[in-house]
């Protein structure tokens, strides 16, 4: 089934322009190029998008970046991301209380080491995020992290041997415009598309009509009428003002069958944009 839910994601994607198309059947076609496919979209990812230098292939503008919306963005809407903070915390020898502690008591010095040891840490990727007045709900229950989650779509943030330590960063447009200004780069947002993650299942294209992309939430209950809006943009170096607050996923994502939460979500993405013609449903 998640090999199967792979291949449709290429299938479905209509945002890849035909230039970045033909630069990916290229280089996943060379003597370089892993086998099968998979490994070779994998290999790509990391190569081109994740580890893009000088710029990923996301917003290269000879790729024609996937169009975001139908107009320019308002500066100051703010945006949040869902942060893992195992590896980082880990690597530094802290732990989760240490900063929630020190984002309490406003211990500049501590948030501001973490926050630069973390971004020396990072790589290029594009970051997936939200816009912040969409999961107002979810952020404003105890229980926001597992929320959150669900909503977003983290299937890999699964506790099963534990809690994971989150911490929820929220900026704004002009930051992200900032940092591609200082990068040189004149794109700084894109519509997600299959190219720019690996052979994720629960990853799903939306349908070109549509602006955005739109996250598959992890429950196939979900509102039709609630599609969540996810973007990417250019890495963000972080600074401390970004931390929004902290909090651990302790709860398991519910039950669901794959090909359930596929099926339900291609719906909402027919009837959205009145795309009936979009995609093809699990059998």
């Amino acid at each position: 089934m998640r090999e199967r839910a792979a291949a449709d994601n290429i299938w479905f994607e209509e945002r890849v322009s035909h230039t970045r198309l033909r630069a990916f059947e290229d280089v996943v076609n060379s003597a370089d190029a892993p086998d099968p496919l998979p490994d070779r979209q994998t290999w790509y990812w990391k190569r081109f998008v994740r580890d893009g230098d000088p710029v990923p292939d996301t917003f290269a503008i000879a790729f024609e970046p996937a169009r975001l919306g139908p107009g320019p963005l308002e500066p100051f809407q703010p945006i949040v991301r869902l942060e893992d903070l195992r590896t980082p915390l880990e690597n530094q020898g802290l732990d989760l209380a240490d900063l929630q502690t020190a984002l309490r008591e406003d211990q500049v010095a501590v948030l501001d080491r973490f926050v630069t040891s973390w971004n020396d840490a990072r790589d290029a990727r594009p970051a997936f995020a939200a816009w912040k007045d969409q999961v107002l709900d979810e952020l404003a229950e105890p229980d926001w992290p597992d929320r959150l989650r669900d909503r977003l779509g983290l299937a890999h943030y699964d506790p099963t041997a534990g809690p994971i330590p989150v911490v929820l960063m929220e900026y704004t447009v002009q930051d992200v415009l900032n940092e591609a200004n200082a990068l040189g780069l004149t794109q700084a947002f894109t519509a997600p598309t299959v190219l720019d993650t690996g052979p994720w299942p629960y990853f799903f294209p939306a349908p070109k009509e549509l602006p955005y992309g739109r996250a598959m939430p992890l429950s196939p209950l979900w509102d039709d009428n609630q599609l969540l809006a996810e973007m990417l943009h250019v890495r963000l170096t972080y600074s401390r003002n970004h931390i929004a607050t902290f909090g651990e996923v302790r709860r398991r994502p519910a039950a669901f069958d794959l090909k359930e939460l596929r099926n339900h979500h291609l719906l909402s993405l027919w009837l959205a944009p009145d795309r009936c013609d979009f995609g093809e449903e699990i059998p």
